[in-house]
């Protein structure tokens, strides 16, 4: 049972710092990497919601997501 992430249902193309081809809808956002602590991300009592990344002062982040059928994908992201 994979009982780990959150799909992601679209990417607001106008304000998201994701908007450029980082995350796409229906893509598995696995974590989120802040400052070299790893958040793992979903719905159970020891992750988080995306959520996190609102309260970040960091201008860089690096999300761990699965997109199709591709294996996870590792990619570091600037915040603007």
């Amino acid at each position: 049972n994979f009982k780990k992430g959150i799909v992601i249902s679209s990417v607001d193309a106008t304000n998201s710092p994701f908007k450029k081809d980082i995350l796409k809808a229906n893509d598995l956002l696995l974590s989120v990497t802040l400052n070299g602590q790893t958040t793992e991300l979903g719905v159970l009592g020891n992750q988080r919601t995306p959520g996190v990344l609102l309260y970040t002062s960091e201008s860089a982040v690096t999300l761990r997501f699965i997109r199709g059928q591709t294996y996870t994908i590792e990619t570091n992201v600037l915040l603007d």
